[in-house]
C-alpha cells in the first residue's frame, strides 16, 4: 500500500456538526461539496482545517472502494503526480486512507474552468459564454504554451501522460494553466533509471485514452509503441480544435472514432467555422505533430512549442 495510513476523517458537514462544535481532532478536511466527476473518481470542494486553507479531495467512487485495482490505479496516479512539481501542474499535497479506509489525494483547489467548458461553453451558462468570447485564438494558443511547459517536464522525468485534451486542461481565473488527470500517465524510463521501478503501468487496458485525440499507435493499442511523440500528436490534436472547433476524430460510435484514429486521415479546411482563414504556419504545426509516423512529428515538445512561439511573435 502506497497511501499512508492516518487516522483522519473527511467531514462534510450535511452530515452533523462541523469539526470546532464536535470537538473532534482527528478532522483535518470539511467538504463543501461535490465540484467535479469522472469514471473512477469524484471531487470535493474543502477546507483544510489545519493551515486554514480551501483544497480540492480527490476520492474513488464509493463503489470502487473495494477494488484492487482501481485502488492501485488511484494510488498509482497520486504516486506520479507527485513526481511532477511544476508551475503547470496542479500541486498535490497529500495521499492517504481517511478514517473509514476510502483512499485520498488532496490537491490545491483552482478556482477556474476546464479548457473544454470554455472551447464549448453551455449556452445558458451566460458567465461562460461571455468569458469564452474574451479568448481568440492568440490567447488558446498561449494556453497550449503553458501546457507545452507541463509535458515537457514531465517528460524530461521519462512520463507520458497519454490522454491530453482540452477536458484535462483547468484554466485558472488569473491566467492560469493546469494540466490535470495523470491518471493513464506512465513511465517510459530506461530500466536502468530508479524511476522505472516504480509500476506506473494502469493494467487491464490495451486502448488507453480519447479516441477523439488519439494517435494511431494509441489507437491500434501498440502500448509498447507510445512514447513521447505520442504526447506531441495529442498536443496536436488540441491544435486542431482550437483551430476548428472539434477534435480530428469522429464518428457517431467509440469504435468509429476509434477507426478514423487508425486511419489518420485528418481534414484540414483553409477556413475556421467562423469563416476566418487557418493561419498557414499554424496549420503547418498542427498536421506535422498529427503525423501517422511519429518519426514525422516534431521530434519533442520543445520543437512543438518552438513554432507555437514563432506564430505567437509572427506580425
Amino acid at each position: 500500500m502506497l497511501a499512508r495510513e492516518r487516522g483522519v476523517m473527511i467531514h462534510d458537514p450535511s452530515q452533523g456538526l462541523p469539526p470546532e462544535a464536535s470537538g473532534d481532532p482527528t478532522v483535518d478536511y470539511v467538504i463543501h461539496g461535490k465540484v467535479g466527476e469522472g469514471g473512477m473518481g469524484l471531487v470535493f470542494e474543502a477546507d483544510q482545517l489545519c493551515l486554514s486553507r480551501r483544497v480540492a479531495i480527490k476520492t474513488l467512487r464509493l463503489e470502487l472502494t473495494e477494488n484492487e485495482n482501481a485502488v492501485d490505479a488511484f494510488l498509482r496516479e497520486g504516486l506520479l503526480t507527485g513526481q511532477l512539481d511544476h508551475p503547470n501542474v496542479i500541486p498535490l499535497y497529500e495521499l492517504g486512507l481517511d478514517a473509514s479506509g476510502i483512499t485520498f489525494m488532496v490537491m490545491k483547489f483552482i478556482k477556474g474552468r476546464t479548457w473544454h467548458d470554455l472551447l464549448h461553453p453551455d449556452p445558458l451558462d451566460t458567465d461562460l459564454v461571455q468569458l469564452s468570447t474574451w479568448m481568440d485564438l492568440l490567447d488558446h494558443v498561449e494556453a497550449l504554451s503553458s501546457v507545452c511547459n507541463a509535458v515537457a517536464f514531465a517528460h524530461s522525468r521519462d512520463i507520458v501522460h497519454r490522454d491530453l485534451k482540452p477536458g484535462n486542461v483547468m484554466l485558472g481565473k488569473f491566467g492560469e494553466v493546469y494540466v490535470m488527470d495523470w491518471g493513464l500517465a506512465t513511465s517510459v524510463a530506461p530500466p536502468e533509471d530508479a524511476l522505472a521501478d516504480l509500476d506506473l503501468e494502469p493494467g487491464g487496458f490495451e486502448v488507453v485514452g480519447s479516441p477523439n485525440y488519439m494517435a494511431p499507435e494509441m489507437a491500434m493499442g501498440k502500448l509498447d509503441a507510445i512514447e513521447k511523440r505520442s504526447d506531441v500528436y495529442l498536443l496536436g490534436a488540441i491544435l486542431y480544435e482550437l483551430i476548428y472547433g472539434r477534435p480530428p476524430h469522429a464518428g457517431s460510435e467509440t469504435v468509429d472514432v476509434l477507426i478514423a484514429a487508425r486511419m489518420n486521415e485528418i481534414s484540414a479546411p483553409d477556413q475556421r467555422p467562423n469563416g476566418e482563414p487557418v493561419p498557414k504556419n499554424l496549420l503547418k504545426t498542427c498536421l506535422k505533430a498529427l503525423s501517422t509516423d511519429p518519426r514525422e512529428r516534431h521530434h519533442d515538445v520543445v520543437a512543438f512549442q518552438h513554432d507555437l512561439r514563432s506564430f505567437l511573435l509572427s506580425p
